[in-house]
């Protein structure tokens, strides 16, 4: 490929233009007398650009007049012209220039200013008193310091954080100090614009760390990294979104941590005051607004108090709960068993105020209070129908259940009136009670069964009333028997049985010593006494006939037992004191009797010695003879 010089183009260019020109001269050809011998075809054209550059320079068309003087240069490089055309160059250039500067592009015209004190200095090296030259030096010295003004606004921007602005005029003035740089700012504002670039840098990775640990809720760090963005921030406006964001966010924080403290604070209160469904949502939403707070230990730690606290409630509602639940379950086992429920029973009170005292306003504690309620009004009614069948003992029993249940209950004045009632009626049944235990050890039988019978009328299903009625039971029973031997004693009587109709009778009398007929007993026992004493009379009468019969018969043991029988007898009759003179006879029977026996003893131990020696004697012979 033929490589054609920048020379030879220039000269083909001239060459068309030249030949544009030929045409339009040929065009207005006419008769006129020919034209005057032409310069050479470069000159025509070299002279030509300068012509209409003149002409564009006139007209301040400076971008023409400028392609046109360097198309001259371009065609004549070594023509003495060319010190015209590089002036007027530099002129258009500073005419440029200082329309760049008036319309502040400030960097196009420092360019231009160059180019212009560049051509002076290329064709009056010597001569830097040009005023131009001047001219030129004194814009860019006064462009160098509105660079220099930018520069000290970068710096005034960049304190103040505004990082775009201070960006813009340290690129503004680095555009400048790129071609004229007298005092070496350039370094200076590089630094700057690296330093603006580290701190974009920093603030984004402060910002995305801020944002994660905000979607994590670790608003504690997210404050922290948020904060050092905003640090790190342009104040500039247009980067004011990106303030607000991180203050919007810092002020959610904000809002989070206050109603953080709210709820903490609520719910600190409320436990306190033993409001802990109420402390638990606070501190549960509190955990869940700020789930990473530096406090969060410590309200799990409530937290897991105040489940315990549930638990142990819950197991003192449980149990009372089992109590009422086991409250149907009594009859089946009689009033023992219902007596020992309602032991149990007690204790509901006793256990409704711990749970109360533990958990005051959990739920359930209504529950418990309308069951305490229900089974309070149960009682009452229990214990009026106790009342109306005759059972005040359970009434009393029942009111006094009702009293534990719910000590508190505006009816209890009432009921202790009541139960003061009761123990007013037990005490007098009680004391009726002992009089006619009394009446009964007293053998008053008569009394005692009409008062036993007065108790049972009163108060028919006392807990006594069975011994009640075995004591009446009783009672009868030794009526009954009193009876019987008060009959078999008139049988007696009427078999002339006399001693034993008087035992039937003393024995019943002992059996029954204070009963209305028992005067009527006591004139049968006279009257039979008195049948006693007439046999006597006449059986001692026989017996002391019989005993002298036997006395004169000399049969005196016979006659000793009749007298002795008689003697122990007599003491028996009521009139024993008439028997003097018998007994008297008797005496000296039995002495003179006593007498004979003695005699008889005498001569039988006599003979028995005589006997003794004469067996002796017998003896000695015979164990002489045989030795």
């Amino acid at each position: 490929m033929i490589k054609i010089k920048k020379k030879n183009a220039i000269n083909i260019l001239s060459l068309v233009i030249l030949s544009f020109y030929v045409i339009l001269a040929a065009g207005s050809i006419d008769n006129d007398p020919p034209p005057p011998p032409q310069p050479c075809f470069e000159d025509r054209i070299y002279d030509h650009c300068i012509e209409k550059g003149d002409d564009f320079f006139e007209l301040k068309n400076y971008e023409q007049s400028l392609s046109y003087y360097e198309e001259a240069l371009n065609i004549e490089q070594n023509n003495q012209k060319n010190i015209y055309v590089k002036s007027q160059i530099a002129q258009i250039y500073i005419y440029k220039a200082d329309t760049f500067l008036n319309d502040e592009k400030y960097d196009q015209a420092m360019l231009d200013y160059q180019k212009a004190l560049g051509i002076y200095k290329e064709i009056d090296k010597n001569n830097k008193n040009n005023p131009n030259f001047i001219y030129i030096q004194n814009q860019m010295d006064k462009i160098a310091e509105i660079a220099h003004d930018f520069y000290e606004k970068g710096n005034d921007f960049f304190a103040n954080n505004n990082y775009e602005s201070a960006e813009y005029y340290y690129n503004e003035a680095l555009k400048i100090f790129q071609s004229y740089d007298p005092k070496s700012y350039k370094v200076q504002i590089e630094n700057q614009l690296n330093e603006i670039e580290n701190k974009r840098k920093q603030y984004n990775e402060f910002k995305n760390n801020a944002d994660t640990y905000y979607e994590n809720k670790d608003y504690d760090q997210a404050d922290i990294f948020y904060n050092k963005a905003l640090n790190y921030a342009s104040t500039n406006p247009t980067q004011q979104d990106k303030i607000n964001y991180i203050n919007n966010q810092i002020d959610k924080i904000d809002s989070y941590k206050e109603k953080y403290q709210e709820l903490v604070k609520n719910g600190n209160i409320e436990f306190l005051d033993k409001n802990y469904d109420k402390a638990e949502k606070d501190y549960q939403q509190a955990l869940e607004i700020y789930p990473k707070h530096l406090k969060n230990k410590e309200i799990e730690e409530k937290l897991n108090n105040i489940e315990t606290i549930r638990q142990n409630y819950q197991k003192l509602y449980d149990q009372i709960m089992t109590i009422f639940d086991d409250k149907n379950n009594y009859e089946k086992y009689g009033y023992e068993k219902e007596e020992y429920y309602y032991l149990e029973y007690d204790k509901i009170n006793e256990i409704y105020k711990e749970g109360l005292n533990l958990y005051p306003k959990n739920s359930k504690n209504n529950n418990i209070a309308e069951k305490i309620n229900e089974e309070y009004q149960y009682l009452l009614e229990k214990a009026k129908k106790a009342e109306q069948v005759g059972s005040p003992q359970s009434g009393k029993f029942y009111y006094e259940r009702a009293l534990k249940l719910d000590p508190d209950n505006s009816n209890n004045d009432d009921i202790k009136l009541k139960i003061n009632k009761i123990d007013n009626f037990i005490d007098n049944f009680q004391k009726l009670i002992n009089d006619a235990d009394n009446k009964f050890k007293e053998k008053d039988y008569d009394m005692a069964l009409e008062k036993y019978n007065t108790a049972l009328k009163q108060y028919k299903y006392h807990p006594k009333t069975n011994d009640i009625k075995a004591q009446i039971s009783e009672i009868q029973k030794i009526k009954e028997k009193c009876q019987s031997l008060i009959n078999e004693g008139k049988v007696e009587y009427d078999k002339m049985f006399y001693n034993n109709a008087k035992n039937y009778y003393e024995e019943a009398l002992e059996l029954c010593p204070k009963d209305d007929q028992n005067e009527a007993l006591r004139n049968n026992i006279f009257e039979v006494e008195q049948k006693i004493t007439e046999q006597w009379e006449t059986l001692l009468l026989q017996w002391f006939n019989e005993g002298n019969k036997l006395f004169e018969n000399k049969k005196y043991e016979e006659a000793e037992k009749c007298y002795n029988d008689i003697l122990k007898f007599i003491p028996e009759l009521s009139n024993s004191s008439q028997y003097k003179q018998q007994i008297g006879i008797i005496n000296q029977q039995l002495e003179i009797i006593k007498s004979k026996n003695n005699f008889k003893k005498f001569i039988l131990s006599l003979a028995m010695c005589v006997l003794a020696i004469v067996i002796s004697v017998v003896t000695f012979i015979v164990l002489n003879n045989h030795f």
